[in-house]
């Protein structure tokens, strides 16, 4: 279930992370955006597309 502080910010435009870092729903956020940062490619990967 979505927490109601993170719809309502959602619906309002400020997302939980900015308004209330301390909340569950922030901190979930905030390490699964860690993660993907430590476990992003630090460089592509594949050549830039080319449209002919």
């Amino acid at each position: 279930p979505l927490a109601i502080a993170v719809r309502e910010g959602s619906d309002e435009g400020r997302p939980i992370v900015a308004v209330d870092p301390d909340h569950e729903a922030a901190r979930a956020f905030a390490d699964i955006a860690a993660w993907i940062d430590e476990h992003a490619p630090s460089r592509r990967t594949h050549p830039e597309l080319k449209i002919l």
